[in-house]
């Protein structure tokens, strides 16, 4: 889990390739330029939008000799402004792009809140992530002209963008144990690759610090 603070560009820098691979991050949605507005509700602003046109009928079957009450999607458009997870802590204004968010597994991402009817059994819903929803996403975290950006990993490993926290988001996932073992310990192996990086090159830049100190010294 990688923390969004104002350090993170500085640790991105030092890392091999200016990246890690797999990481999963906890943010809040902040508009990078423009947002979406709500079609039902006053005020309501978002990044995500998905609208989407059902008709409900009644359906007789044959074989029960009863009607069953069916829905058919007519119609279903999302729409999306390019948008960033801050911290939950305002005074650090350190963000994350997020690309490509429709290529991501919306795990209840976008909250089904609001909802219109119209004649003759058509129902029309809106769904939005909204700013300031708390956000987890998991994919490959890359330094990319000094823009930090959360983009689909490489590896091809699942892109997840989800209002649960990362714990719920393991839970949810039980079915897949192996796969989330694996995850783990990539996320253990990445972290653990990318201290002993930058405390050797740290360590590098000191003890060349420290012979130029002594040459100096002796001249």
């Amino acid at each position: 889990k990688v923390c969004i603070d104002q350090d993170l560009k500085n640790i991105l820098s030092e890392t091999p390739g200016r990246c890690v691979p797999y990481a999963v991050i906890e943010g809040v949605v902040r508009s990078v330029k423009e947002t979406l507005s709500s079609q039902f509700v006053d005020n309501c602003k978002g990044v995500i939008e998905r609208l989407t046109l059902k008709e409900e009928k009644m359906v007789w079957n044959r074989t029960t000799h009863l009607w069953n009450n069916t829905e058919k999607v007519i119609h279903q458009r999302t729409n999306t402004v390019p948008f960033a997870l801050g911290s939950h802590d305002d005074d650090i204004a350190a963000t994350i792009r997020v690309v490509r968010p429709l290529d991501a597994s919306l795990s209840n991402v976008i909250g089904h809140f609001i909802s219109g009817e119209r004649p003759k059994g058509i129902h029309e819903t809106e769904e939005m992530l909204r700013l300031g929803d708390s956000v987890t996403g998991v994919g490959e975290l890359v330094l990319d002209n000094n823009l930090i950006k959360l983009q689909p990993p490489k590896q091809g490993f699942q892109y997840f963008l989800t209002r649960l926290d990362y714990e719920s988001l393991l839970r949810k996932q039980g079915n897949s144990v192996r796969l989330w073992r694996i995850l783990t310990l990539l996320f253990g192996v990445a972290a653990c690759s990318t201290l002993i990086f930058i405390l050797w090159k740290r360590y590098v830049h000191h003890r060349e610090g420290k012979k130029e100190r002594s040459i100096r010294d002796f001249i």
